[in-house]
């Protein structure tokens, strides 16, 4: 079973600490996206193996 997680960071820094924190717990990235709607933001996904 895969469990999938969906971060919206504020810039580059934040989506890097982020994604290596949960690196460590067996989280990995499968998708970063830009997004500058309103703001600019990164929305990445994650997936990790459970079960």
């Amino acid at each position: 079973m895969v469990e999938y997680k969906v971060l919206d960071c504020k810039n580059a820094n934040e989506a890097e600490t982020i994604m290596n924190n949960l690196a460590k717990t067996g989280w990995k990235v499968i998708s970063v996206i830009p997004w500058a709607a309103m703001t600019s933001r990164i929305i990445v996904t994650l997936e990790k193996n459970v079960g």
